[in-house]
């Protein structure tokens, strides 16, 4: 084939190359500079992910715009006792004792076991429920047996092999297991007994046997017939409420020294735990020993069933973030785009079996609020209310329920690094690229309303990134920029507090912006 013949081949190539790229890639139109991009050929189209909520608080924004709950009112949402066998309520599954922190490797969240490793599987409902436990593990420098204990009966016996390759798992299942309603306890136990790990990066020996990956699961197969309900053994109650009050009753005069079962009180709910990430509890015991724990059902699949839980107890509470926990247990979530909902709040009462006669619980107040609400404006923000300004860039604007898409259309290649005075005349003469998100201040409210923040996903950190800057103006109409915060991680949470801001008196703060920046030393052109 001559060069000829050659060069018309590779042009009807590239040429249907591109018409096929075209025919499944999804059109982007960029109205700013006229131009069509197609984003799935995933070549100079970069996203920038703004969530904006800004809301105007007093000291503290309660649930459903109450600080106090009225419980004549209140009282007629809870359930007493164990939950009805209609309602779908996964168990709780939690650690007891025997298991190391978790730890995070090779992209994977696993726990290292010493022995006689004990965990607590909790049955909420009223009926027994029977399915599998599934489990993925690996042993320590040798192959192991791993005995299964279900409420002190062994249940199963699993060969566990060992592996070189430190983040391989092999899975088990076991089968059929019956959880009565309550605490249920499963004991894993090897007679090979532990082996000592030594961390060169953390200095410390441990004696581990089985690691575990993630973690433990139970999967609902059938909810079984009730039992006799006084095999249980549950707790003789009542209670008196007042407007500002719930007052529980709790009797021990019958069954004295038997096993003292849990109680429950139960409601179901619908929070989102970014708006409204803390917990104001307020209640008293009349006697000791009595435990409180809290278990909050999560869902964050958004199917509006639960998917886990955050597990608290009293003493906990104060000052705890939710949002925060949630994010840390679920780390595997993209919480830009998923909630974190409460679904249901359950307290357990647990109860020493040597207490007698009749004690008293007090409940004042339950309720969710947040104490750093996001202060702007006094509405929330429309994409109409914000300015969007571009610098040699084409884009885009996208919103949906407060989340702004910001799809940006950088060109360039990276700045020649042959020698420092050709890097800086390059530099000097290079137009900047960049999309800005302007938000204008009004000094009547941020005055009395200083914090602002935001949440962000930046889709190719490597190309792009943010800078948060204040633009100033003095009395003459002279405007200054002033940098707040440069972006250093792909997602996250910006914070701003303009009140912490020392400026002089002359200078008043007009707007926020926020600049979505093309990286100088990247290419960003289609190869």
């Amino acid at each position: 084939m001559n060069k000829a013949k050659r060069d018309v081949v590779i042009t009807l190539i590239f040429l249907a190359f591109v018409t096929l790229a075209k025919a499944y890639a999804e059109e982007v139109n960029l109205p700013q500079k006229d131009k069509k991009i197609y984003g799935s050929l995933n070549t100079r189209l970069y996203e920038l992910k703004v969530k904006l909520k800004p809301k105007i608080v007093e000291e503290k924004v309660y649930w459903q715009n109450k600080k106090e709950v009225n419980w004549k009112e209140e009282i007629k949402k809870w359930n007493f006792g164990f939950l009805p066998e209609d309602e779908f309520l996964p168990p709780l599954v939690t650690y007891e004792e025997n298991f190391y922190p978790e730890e995070e490797d090779f992209q994977t969240r696993d726990r290292w076991m010493s022995n006689n490793g004990k965990i607590l599987i909790i049955n909420f409902l009223k009926v027994p429920i029977k399915g599998d436990i599934r489990i993925e593990a690996t042993s320590y420098k040798k192959k192991r047996d791993l005995e299964v204990w279900i409420n002190g009966v062994k249940k199963e016996v699993f060969e566990i092999p060992s592996s070189r390759e430190e983040n391989k798992f092999f899975k088990f299942n076991i089968k059929n297991v019956v959880l009565k309603p309550g605490k249920n306890f499963i004991l894993f136990f090897t007679p090979q007994d532990t082996d000592i790990l030594y961390r060169k990066w953390s200095n410390k020996k441990r004696e581990v046997s089985i690691k575990f990956k993630d973690s433990f699961r139970f999967f609902v197969k059938e909810k079984l017939s009730s039992l006799e309900e006084n095999f249980y053994n549950f707790p003789i109650y009542k209670y008196i409420v007042s407007r500002n009050s719930l007052n529980l009753f709790i009797d021990f005069r019958e069954n004295k020294g038997e096993e003292r079962k849990p109680l429950l009180l139960s409601k179901k709910i619908n929070i989102d735990i970014e708006e409204f990430p803390y917990l104001d509890l307020d209640f008293h015991f009349g006697k000791s020993g009595i435990s409180l724990f809290l278990f909050l059902g999560i869902d964050f699949n958004e199917d509006g069933r639960i998917d886990d839980y955050l597990v608290l107890q009293p003493a906990d509470i104060e000052d705890i973030n939710l949002f925060e926990m949630a994010k840390k247990m679920w780390p595997q979530i993209n919480y830009f785009e998923h909630k974190f909902k409460i679904k249901k709040i359950i307290l357990m009462f647990e109860f020493e079996n040597n207490l007698e006669g009749i004690t008293l619980f007090n409940l004042k107040n339950i309720n969710f609020y947040n104490s750093n609400s996001l202060v702007l404006i006094g509405k929330n923000i429309k994409k109409e209310e914000l300015e969007f300004k571009e610098k040699n860039v084409a884009y885009t604007v996208m919103d949906e329920k407060g989340k702004f898409n910001i799809i940006s259309y950088f060109d360039g290649a990276p700045i020649e690094r042959s020698n420092k005075l050709k890097e800086a005349e390059e530099r000097k003469n290079r137009e900047k690229e960049e999309v800005n998100i302007c938000i204008p201040l009004d000094k009547s409210i941020y005055k009395k309303f200083p914090h602002f923040s935001f949440f962000y996903n930046i889709e190719n950190p490597q190309i792009q990134e943010i800078r948060i800057f204040l633009l100033l103006q003095d009395k003459e109409g002279r405007k200054n920029l002033v940098l707040l915060d440069k972006v250093t991680s792909s997602k996250g949470k910006i914070e701003v507090n303009l009140e912490n801001l020392l400026f002089e008196k002359t200078f008043e703060m007009k707007k926020i912006i926020i600049k979505l920046k093309r990286k100088d030393d990247v290419d960003c052109s289609i190869k």
